[in-house]
């Protein structure tokens, strides 16, 4: 059993679920012989996370791979993506030993790539709802002209200057 090396890379995303839920099976048990029940509970979590992963992977539901931990000597898997479908040759291009050398550096990968993801979209739905908000003013403000209520218009067209903010 390899404990710390460098693993080579999977075949599939599936394969690579796999391979982490067995080091997290050998890591309980070590726990368990060890008679450590803090980290023997903190594996059977993580562990049960992978197998919900796996099981959503084989019955072809997208599974969001940015929240199961890295496994000392494993890179971080992709983000997100329809894993049962997808290959990882792409994904896994940056396999080396750079990359994988610790377990907290890995993790520190997965977490702020995660984090950076979810931010961008939070911040691109904002982006899309003002930017919405705005097309509705203009409209509201062309109909009011069109009515002639000509105060009305120029309110909403203050309303949707809001450019400079962007």
């Amino acid at each position: 059993m390899q404990d710390e090396g460098i693993h080579p890379p999977p075949k599939a995303v599936l394969d690579a679920l796999q391979q982490r839920m067995q080091k997290y099976k050998a890591l309980c048990d070590q726990s368990r012989v060890e008679n450590d029940n803090r980290k023997y509970r903190m594996n059977v979590r993580i562990l049960k996370r992978y197998e919900d992963a796996i099981e959503a992977c084989r019955s072809n539901k997208p599974v969001d791979t940015s929240g199961l931990p890295c496994p000392p000597g494993y890179p971080p898997l992709p983000p997100l993506g329809n894993m049962a479908a997808t290959s990882t040759s792409d994904f896994f291009l940056g396999w080396n030993g750079d990359i994988a050398k610790t377990c907290a550096r890995s993790r520190i990968i997965c977490c702020t790539r995660s984090v950076n993801i979810r931010k961008q979209s939070r911040q691109k739905q904002q982006l899309d709802f003002l930017l919405q908000r705005q097309f509705q003013f203009k409209e509201a403000a062309i109909a009011a002209k069109k009515n002639g209520d000509v105060t009305t218009a120029k309110k909403f067209l203050l309303a949707a200057k809001v450019s400079p903010i962007f």
